[in-house]
């Protein structure tokens, strides 16, 4: 037969209840500000912004530094005889 004790039981009661009244918060917290409409006369102006536009200025790539990025250079190999054959052996 268990053991329970009457201090264990009341924290488990209150994180219980805790527990369940922050998650009822949450849900009313979502439910108010995802799913419920603005009111036709209550229009915040913050839907009538329009974005910015968005300039690109592509003259960037006719410029010659820009076109000898693309030219490259043969890459750097380490010279064949690099260390000894057997790293491990005394000297």
């Amino acid at each position: 037969m268990a053991i329970t004790f009457a201090e264990e039981q009341k924290f488990q009661k209150y994180f219980l209840f805790a527990a369940i009244v922050v998650f009822i918060l949450t849900g009313f917290i979502l439910w108010r500000g995802l799913f419920i409409l603005p009111q036709e006369g209550n229009v915040s102006e913050t839907f009538l912004v329009q974005p910015p536009q968005l300039n690109i200025d592509f003259s960037i790539f006719d410029t010659q530094g820009f076109q000898d990025l693309g030219k490259g250079k043969e890459p750097l190999l380490p010279p064949k005889e690099v260390g000894r054959e057997n790293p491990f052996t005394p000297f």
